[in-house]
């Protein structure tokens, strides 16, 4: 009897989403350094070691097309929030899903996004459930979800949380951060205002400070 191989499905690709405007923040997000590394260099390396090809989502002046080991995808509205740069990315690449990541989130750990990505091979979207609130980022997302949230698009209706929200029968898993991927507080944390930049200054410096848990 002759043996018959399964098709093997494409793998996942990793998404780095910079391309938002920071307006409450009234600066770049990408570039702010966290230990000596940018927000931007450090997410596309967190992904590195859990996908094995990554992307990056920024507004179409962004003059690179390659960066830190990562193709760029360029986002032709970046003030749309992050629904249109995960479609077309589910649209373009060869890819069973992407593992979507904001680049505003300096703690996040190698171990959370594995358990988000493994979820992914039983789920059409694996988002984050924290603190009584569905979180759609870090999330997974299938090619199997790319023309509903193209329609979705086309409608108007940008708000990801929403259409995850609305979706009915949407093959969907809630993860909760756990202590054994990291500290889940620190996990979800996301630079958005002045306030969120002081308080990332502020635990660095803990961090830093010699006998620190933290260290």
């Amino acid at each position: 009897m002759p043996l018959i191989r399964r098709r093997r499905s494409p793998p996942v690709a990793g998404l780095v989403l910079a391309g938002g405007f920071a307006r409450r923040l009234g600066r770049e997000k990408r570039g702010i350094r966290v230990q000596g590394v940018s927000l931007l260099a450090r997410t596309c390396r967190l992904l590195r070691g859990c996908v094995p090809e990554v992307y990056i989502a920024a507004e179409p002046g962004f003059p690179f097309l390659r960066l830190h080991g990562c193709d760029v995808l360029h986002d032709p509205h970046p003030g749309w929030g992050p629904m249109l740069p995960i479609v077309e990315a589910l649209q373009r690449l060869p890819a069973s899903g992407v593992l979507a990541v904001p680049v505003d989130m300096p703690f996040l750990t190698r171990e959370f996004l594995a358990a988000i990505r493994d979820a992914g091979e039983s789920w059409d979207a694996v988002v984050v459930e924290w603190d009584g609130r569905l979180r759609p980022l870090p999330g997974f997302y299938s090619k199997a979800l790319a023309a509903s949230m193209a329609r979705a698009l086309r409608r108007g209706r940008r708000s990801l949380t929403r259409w995850l929200e609305e979706r009915d029968g949407l093959r969907m898993l809630c993860i909760q951060p756990e202590a054994r991927m990291g500290p889940p507080e620190r996990l979800m944390f996301n630079v958005n205002t002045p306030a969120d930049l002081e308080a990332l200054a502020d635990d660095l410096e803990k961090i830093e400070r010699p006998g620190s848990r933290f260290g």
